[in-house]
């Protein structure tokens, strides 16, 4: 993917706890930063390798170099413009700075 493609906007959420006035315990998600990206579909043997299972699509989340260092799959992220939420499965370095996102949508959660 060329780097002129790295054009949508990914906003990145963690899930944290919080109380509401009756003083139950409520998950919640909250916007900790964003990065710009490109969505790839992924290869069947690519998908076979990474030993996911379920019903979810499978992608890759292609990442400007450095935008948005210390992702990890407890994190989600969202396409800004298309509404899209993606369940971050693991981070695939490619090079020095640049890193590749194999995530899921469908069953996120």
């Amino acid at each position: 993917m060329q780097s002129g493609q790295l054009d949508t906007l990914f906003e990145v959420y963690q899930q944290s706890s919080e109380k509401n006035t009756a003083g139950q315990k409520k998950d919640v998600w909250t916007v900790i930063g964003s990065f710009y990206g490109g969505v790839e579909p992924i290869s069947t043997q690519t998908f076979v390798q990474s030993g996911l299972q379920g019903s979810a699509l499978v992608c890759r989340v292609v990442m400007r170099p450095d935008d948005y260092p210390g992702l990890n799959a407890a994190l989600i992220i969202k396409d800004v413009d298309r509404g899209e939420i993606y369940k971050i499965s693991g981070v695939l370095p490619i090079n020095k700075g640049k890193q590749s996102l194999l995530c899921m949508i469908g069953k996120l959660l």
